[in-house]
């Protein structure tokens, strides 16, 4: 059982340096394409715009973002059984636009545990804000563990 008493245990700073080359990899893959120019049979529009006016689709946060959560989902002190832990959901408010370049620093914390129908839940809540200092994503994932079987 995940004690309640780890609710406000932290994690991070994880920091991250956004790049245009990954940022144009991850929109081409997102269009069905492959990362790399090799594989592809023109060139998606990520290819044509300049670096310093590329914004990355709004799922290119997970990258950074999730760190804290799966290092509390890793977290011995949380005792999980990764084999029997799910996807609960997750939300992601997005604040500032993210560009090649920035240097992101996101933190973590578990902001709540409860049980529910023989399962536990745990949601960690993150922020993410750039070398600026500008809050660019706020998040909020959630865990199920399955019982015991």
């Amino acid at each position: 059982m995940i004690d309640p008493a780890l609710v406000g245990r932290a994690y991070g700073p994880y920091r991250y340096l956004v790049g245009a080359e990954e940022m144009r990899d991850f929109a081409a893959v997102l269009a069905g394409g492959a990362p790399g120019r090799a594989f592809a049979r023109e060139a998606p529009a990520a290819l044509t715009v300049p670096a310093e006016d590329l914004v990355p689709p709004p799922t290119y946060c997970v990258r950074f973002a999730i760190e804290p959560f799966a290092r509390a989902c890793r977290d011995e002190a949380l005792g999980l059984d990764l084999s029997r832990l799910l996807h609960g959901e997750q939300s992601l408010e997005l604040l500032e636009a993210i560009r090649p370049g920035d240097a992101i620093a996101t933190r973590g914390e578990v902001v709540s545990v409860w049980q529910k129908a023989g399962m536990e839940f745990f949601t960690v809540k993150t922020t993410s804000v750039n070398q600026r200092g500008e809050l660019v994503v706020l998040g909020l994932w959630t865990a199920v563990v399955l019982p015991a079987r």
